[in-house]
C-alpha cells in the first residue's frame, strides 16, 4: 500500500470522525445533561463560584466578561464605613468621582445618624469625610475628602443599553482583601416613560434592574465594558448622565445645589395615548400644589403642557431633565392645553 493511499485514508477517517462528533456528539452530550446524575453532579452546566481579589483574578467561571468588569472597576470603588467605639461598621459603597476626592453615594449608605463616616479605597487607605451634600432633588449624595489622584470610571451611554441586558455592581470588602461583586439584569431602562408619574422638582428618571441578591447602596452600576450606567440607591439606578449633572451644579454654584421648585406632577402622553384621550401631545399635569410656583403660575390639574420656551414637547423631549436646568428665579414660558384651547403662561421657578 503506498505512503499516498494510507495518508488519503488517514485523512478520511479524520474528516469522518470530526463529522460524528459535530452531528452526533452535541446530541449525545444534550441528552445526557438532562439525566439526573449529570444535572446533580453539574457535570454539563458547572456552577463555580467567582473570586476576585486585590491581588489577583481567580477564574472559575466561562463568564470572562463578569470577572473581567468586576477586576478594572474595584480601584474606582471604595467602601463606606463610620466607626463606632472600636468597632468599623460599613454601610454600603462609594463611587470615586474625581480624581481629588469627591465620592459619590446614596443617602441610604449614610443613614445612620451620629456618625463619623469615612471611605476606604480598594488600596486600603481610610480618608474620613469632610463634607457631605445630600442632593434635594435625588438619593445622592456628594462626599468631600482629602484623598488625591483617584481614578474614576468612564460614564456609558444609556441608548447603548437594552431590556435583559447583564449589568455588575461591585464593592470592595473591608478586612479580607477582596471584591464582592453582584450581578442583575436590566428591567426596564429609564427613557421608558409610560406610565411614569414625573414630580417636576426631583430626578424621576430611573433604571429598573432585576437583581439576583440584595446590592450594597451607593454601588456602580456597569456594563460588561466596565463603564458606568448609574448609582445604585437602593431601589432604582440613578443615571450617569443625572448624577454628572448634580455633581456639576454643585460645584459649580460654591458647594451649593441650586435646584428649582416648580410644585406640579405630570404624565408624559405619547401620540396613542393623546389621540386616545382627545388632546394634544405634551405633558398631563396630573397635580398643581398649592402655594408653589407653578400654581401662582396659573398651571392646573388637567392641563397639558405641550411646550416650553417654545421647545416642542415630544417623545425625544426629556422634560424632566430640562427643568432641572432652570435656575431659580428664572422665568419658563409654558404653552398648555386646556378645553380645546392653547394658553400661554409664565411661570417663575422658586429655589427647592
Amino acid at each position: 500500500m503506498s505512503k499516498k493511499l494510507i495518508a488519503l485514508i488517514i485523512l478520511i477517517i479524520f474528516v469522518l470522525v470530526v463529522a460524528v462528533d459535530l452531528v452526533i456528539g452535541n446530541y449525545i452530550s444534550a441528552r445526557l445533561s438532562t439525566t439526573n446524575w449529570a444535572r446533580e453532579w453539574g457535570l454539563f452546566n458547572p456552577q463555580a463560584p467567582i473570586v476576585v481579589t486585590n491581588r489577583e483574578t481567580v477564574r472559575i467561571n466561562s463568564n470572562n466578561d463578569v470577572v473581567d468588569t468586576a477586576e478594572n472597576a474595584k480601584s474606582k470603588t471604595a467602601t463606606l464605613v463610620y466607626i463606632d467605639g472600636a468597632e468599623m461598621v460599613a454601610t454600603g459603597s462609594a463611587v470615586n468621582w474625581t480624581s481629588d476626592g469627591y465620592f459619590v453615594t446614596s443617602d441610604s449608605a449614610l443613614s445612620v445618624g451620629g456618625k463619623v463616616y469615612a471611605v476606604i479605597t480598594s488600596g486600603g487607605d481610610l480618608f474620613p469625610v469632610e463634607a457631605a451634600y445630600p442632593d434635594p432633588a435625588s438619593n445622592i449624595v456628594v462626599l468631600q475628602t482629602a484623598a488625591r489622584g483617584l481614578t474614576v470610571f468612564s460614564l456609558a451611554e444609556e441608548s447603548d443599553l437594552r431590556v435583559g441586558n447583564q449589568v455588575v455592581m461591585v464593592q470592595n470588602s473591608v478586612g479580607n482583601n477582596q471584591t464582592s461583586f453582584y450581578t442583575g439584569f436590566v428591567k426596564r431602562l429609564s427613557n421608558d416613560i409610560s406610565g411614569i408619574t414625573f414630580e417636576s422638582d426631583i430626578i424621576s428618571r430611573s433604571m429598573e434592574l432585576t437583581l439576583l441578591e440584595p446590592v450594597p447602596a451607593g454601588s456602580a452600576v456597569l456594563n460588561l465594558s466596565g463603564r458606568m450606567i448609574g448609582i445604585w440607591d437602593g431601589e432604582a439606578v440613578v443615571p450617569a448622565e443625572s448624577v454628572r449633572e448634580l455633581v456639576n451644579n454643585l460645584l459649580a454654584n460654591g458647594r451649593e445645589y441650586a435646584r428649582p421648585a416648580f410644585g406640579f406632577s405630570y404624565q408624559m402622553l405619547n401620540e396613542v395615548e393623546s389621540k386616545a384621550l382627545q388632546t394634544e401631545r405634551g405633558a398631563r399635569v396630573l397635580a398643581v400644589v398649592a402655594n408653589n410656583a407653578a400654581s401662582r403660575g396659573g398651571l392646573r390639574a388637567g392641563d397639558v403642557i405641550t411646550e416650553v420656551d417654545g421647545q416642542r414637547i415630544n417623545d425625544n423631549f426629556n422634560l424632566d431633565n430640562w427643568l432641572r436646568q432652570v435656575k431659580p428665579a428664572q422665568s419658563v414660558n409654558f404653552s398648555v392645553f386646556r378645553a380645546g384651547s392653547t394658553v400661554s403662561l409664565i411661570i417663575v421657578a422658586e429655589e427647592l
